[in-house]
């Protein structure tokens, strides 16, 4: 018995030797899930905007191009089956609304979320409007809307 501990006790002090002098890499030990928290300061707006009239034509195509410190995102609205998201992404983007906000929140693998000027999560434009129904999967690229529940969109 003495003995199997001794083994226990050499195999332990081996083992916190290699993970004293073995560091995981990125490339070998990504992060796969989590949240990361951005250390970037928002940029705050105290902008209260008026609900949006219709600007797009729901028979077009538009696309918004986001600029970020990772590169381009390029997102194509779904002027058809969302009319009122697509065109109130559309407005607010064109209205520099989201210019120098960042994601402030960050689930690698899942999703990034951001849009809100004060950089918590809770900020808006100052108006709402009605849910639309969505039709489809929330798949890999998909860019959705977060609100604070049933017809909070804005």
């Amino acid at each position: 018995m003495k003995n199997i501990l001794n083994i226990f006790l050499v195999l332990g002090i081996i083992a916190l030797i290699v993970s004293l002098i073995v560091k995981p890499t990125r490339e070998t030990a990504p992060q796969t899930s989590g949240t990361i928290e951005s250390t970037m300061k928002p940029s705050p707006s105290s902008k209260s905007l008026a609900k949006p009239e219709l600007i797009i034509n729901a028979k077009k195509t538009y696309s918004v191009t986001l600029q970020t410190t990772e590169g381009e995102i390029d997102i194509l609205l779904d002027t058809k089956n969302t009319p009122q998201t697509a065109n109130n992404f559309y407005y607010l983007a064109k209205s520099g609304f989201y210019d120098n906000v960042i994601f402030h929140r960050i689930i690698p693998g899942f999703m990034i979320q951001g849009g809100d000027p004060t950089g918590t999560g809770t900020g808006g434009p100052g108006y709402k409007f009605e849910d639309e129904k969505f039709v489809g999967e929330y798949t890999r690229g998909t860019v959705a809307m977060a609100n604070s529940g049933p017809n909070t969109n804005g």
